[in-house]
């Protein structure tokens, strides 16, 4: 034999060797993972029980009774969207691979399961889809009207519709010239997309210098590589970015929703911008 195929051998022996118990340990940690997450379940401690399921999942998705296990615990706590994802995979895994009575069991009801819940959110989608419909023209007739009362009592369903996550919904905030950093009361998850319009007047330092709107006039200065003067937007205390008088933007973390004008020194400024939030 010669003495590069025995080395090519001895070499292949050696993956070999050091593969199989590596493999072995990481199936030993899932298996123990399982056993404890069920054990969790049985004692009623569904969270914890949940986040170590997330972890099998995340390491090994090719076990239907995982995914399973996820579905029911999504289902249980509300949260449909994963409890539907969930079972979907539950399915998807045992679909036409079914031998034993427990997974023809798991199979028809993660196929029950999800036709369920899927009519349910699609009456839900529809009937808030109708309130928003609603709440938006209640929202341009009180503002036609100039009725300030209904209009502020508009405006915070308006936000808490859009703080729940409806879409669609065009509430207004004001932001103020002087204000450094303007709170929406909207929280945003990577993703989230919403449009914004902005109107109005300020102005850099009262008496000093011209009215501008939301654009700005000038420059980029810092907080912001945006003119000076813009309305700029913010999540949290990350990076701001320009808005301007109308943008569609996308949030790339967590946080809240945070406008301001793009001005170092806000104390000594005038005037006010109004904007409209539609998330998408």
């Amino acid at each position: 034999m010669k003495r590069a195929t025995i080395v090519l051998i001895l070499a292949m022996l050696a993956v070999t060797v050091s593969v199989a118990p590596f493999s072995n340990a990481s199936d030993a940690l899932l298996d123990a993972k399982r056993d404890a997450a069920a054990k969790l379940l049985k004692d009623g401690k569904s969270a914890e029980a949940q986040k170590l399921y997330e972890e099998v999942v995340a390491q090994d998705a090719s076990t239907w009774s995982d995914h399973y296990a996820l579905a029911k615990l999504h289902d249980k706590s509300g949260d449909t969207a994963k409890a539907v994802e969930a079972y979907r995979l539950t399915a998807k895994l045992l679909k036409n691979n079914t031998r034993t009575a427990a997974e023809r069991t798991a199979l028809s009801d993660a196929e029950k399961r999800t036709k369920v819940l899927d009519e349910t959110s699609q009456k839900i989608d529809a009937l808030v889809e109708d309130l928003v419909k609603q709440v938006n023209a209640l929202g341009k007739e009180a503002e036609k009207e100039k009725n300030v009362r209904a209009i502020e009592r508009l405006r915070k369903l308006q936000l808490a519709a859009v703080q729940a996550g409806a879409r669609n919904v065009r509430v207004i905030i004001i932001v103020d010239a002087r204000t450094d950093w303007h709170d929406t009361g909207i929280d945003v998850e990577p993703g989230d997309e919403f449009e914004f319009a902005a109107r109005g007047n300020w102005s850099v330092k009262k008496g000093e210098s011209k009215p501008v709107g939301p654009d700005g006039a000038g420059a980029a200065v810092p907080p912001a590589t945006a003119a000076y003067g813009m309305l700029i937007g913010r999540v949290g205390i990350s990076e701001p970015f320009g808005v301007g008088s109308a943008k569609r933007w996308q949030a790339t973390e967590s946080g809240r929703l945070q406008f301001a004008i793009n001005d170092s020194g806000r104390y000594d400024n005038e005037g006010s911008m109004e904007i409209a939030i539609v998330r998408k």
